[in-house]
Order: C-alpha cells, then structure tokens, then sequence
C-alpha cells in the first residue's frame, strides 16, 4: 500500500524510475541525506520483500554483480510513480545486460550531477519519453536506427531559451562515455559522426584513462574537417575531454580538455549559453576570453 512507503523507500523508487536500474553504491550515492551502507541494505531489501523492487544477479568471469529495478510489469511502474509524482516522460524503462551496468551507473552518475547542479539544463536519457522528442535534426535518421545515438543529450538555454514553451533557444551537447578503451577507427568513426553527421553545438566524451583521453585529443585536433560550417569559429571549444567520474561530482571542481586548454566542465557548458558558435573560440582564447581571464 502506498501509506506504508517511507520517504526513503520513495527516494530510491524515484532514482529507479528515473535512472532504470542501479546498484547498491550508486543508490548510496544518489539519496540526499548520507546513509551508511549497511542502512541502504537494509532499505533495499525490505523494498525486495514489499515487492517494489527486484534485485538481479549476473555475472561475467566468475564475478557475481547485483543491482536493482523496478518489477516489469505496469502495476508496479504506475505505483512508483503515482508515490513518487515523478512525471511520466522522465520514466526510464532501460534494460541492460550484465556487461552495460558498470556503463549505466557512469552516465547516471554523470545526469545526477548536471541536473543537481545546473538545473536550467534539460537532460535526456535515452529509453525515455522525452528523448523521441528531441529536435529532429539532431540525429539523422540514419544514425539513429543504426544505434549511433549519444548517451545524453544537454540542453543548454541561450538567452532567449523558454523552457515552458519549447526546445527553441536550446543548444545541444551529446554526452558519450567509454569505460573501456576502443579502437581509434572506433573513436574517429564516432567523431566523424558527432563533426559531419549530427546537429548537435558540442560534444562531451569521457573515457576511461588518461592515455585513451589524450589519444582522442590527438585524433580530433589531426583532423582537417573542423572548418565545415557548423563548426566554424567553434572547432576549439567543440570537444570536451574528460574523465569517467567514480562518484558524483562538482560540475566546476571536474576539469575537462577543451582544444589545448583544461577548464572546469561548468565553464564549458556555460560557453554554449553565452555565446553564439562563431564566438565561442573566442570566449574562450580571446585575450579577455575564459582562457586570457584564467579559467
């Protein structure tokens, strides 16, 4: 019954509903008051037993792994969300193999913090609602049924941006995470994709190590497509370098690459607020720019 959810076992019904699945750390991370481990648990398994929530077990070279969702079936999504009020287009009905869960918690970790921090962005996950009804011209049609789809996309408003009325006055960031090192065909094939094929205004790649963050700056600053038009006046502040974040994180303490440059990621989204694509190399080299001031 949904007198007898406490407003911790909401907390949690929400991130599910709203991140699709999670394990037990990253439920730790994401409720709002700090609980020791051992309370998240306990919280969990009692949901188990209400039937809320299920817990999965897979595994992969002998390494169990649990993580938790909501039950698939429409009574128990329509409870979820009738007790935590979350509006529907924010539900996320992802499922994942044992292998995407490491990934997932990634980007969730990645939403969490923008959304908390920045919340004037519009985030869309995919395997919602709302991500159907982004802009069209952001992803070909093309590239969408082939699954060559950003794991999120960011709206960031300009000055003229109404939220309540539409996405006009939004500039799009894609957000794309490798938690394992890929191959550089791999790595310029989805560059050449986000530069020539997509509309978005910037993209955010986060990876896994150091060496794999400055093989992709070398990759993407060889290039000798950056002048197509979009990019024009924007080839330097286009692509943001960073690393896979472990925890939430302070969208202004975790630094980014940016051309040449290391940034905070907050300076970087604001870039595509402020300024219009043929000025943002400015604002950020220019002698009285991000980078003349010190970022």
């Amino acid at each position: 019954m949904l007198h007898q959810i406490s407003e911790r076992q909401k907390e949690v019904l929400q991130l599910l509903s709203r991140y699709g699945v999670l394990g037990t750390k990253t439920i730790q991370m994401l409720v709002r008051e700090a609980t020791r481990y051992d309370c998240i648990r306990k919280t969990l398994k009692r949901m188990e037993e209400q039937d809320l929530i299920c817990k999965v077990f897979t595994g992969s070279e002998g390494k169990p792994m649990a993580y938790w969702i909501l039950p698939d079936d429409e009574t128990a999504k329509g409870r979820a969300l009738k007790a935590t009020g979350l509006d529907p287009k924010f539900f996320r009905t992802k499922r994942v193999r044992y292998s995407h869960v490491p990934h997932e918690s990634v980007c969730t970790l990645v939403h969490a913090s923008l959304e908390r921090q920045m919340p004037k962005l519009w985030i869309y996950r995919e395997s919602t609602a709302d991500f159907k009804n982004l802009p069209g011209h952001l992803i070909s049609k093309n590239s969408e049924e082939q699954g060559n789809i950003p794991d999120l996309c960011v709206g960031v408003p300009g000055r003229n941006a109404d939220p309540l009325i539409s996405e006009r006055g939004y500039r799009w960031i894609g957000v794309e995470v490798d938690r394992t090192n890929r191959s550089k065909v791999r790595i310029a094939r989805r560059l050449n994709l986000y530069t020539k094929h997509t509309a978005f205004s910037g993209l955010l790649y986060l990876l896994p190590t150091p060496a794999a963050l400055r093989s992709v700056r070398e990759i993407f600053l060889k290039r000798t497509d950056k002048s197509a038009y979009r990019l024009r006046g924007a080839s330097q502040s286009f692509l943001a370098l960073g690393l896979c974040p472990e925890n939430l994180f302070d969208v202004n303490a975790m630094r980014v690459w940016v051309g040449e440059h290391e940034i905070p990621l907050g300076t970087w989204i604001s870039l595509f607020g402020l300024s219009e694509a043929h000025e943002r190399d400015r604002v950020l080299l220019g002698p009285t720019g991000i980078m003349g001031r010190g970022a």
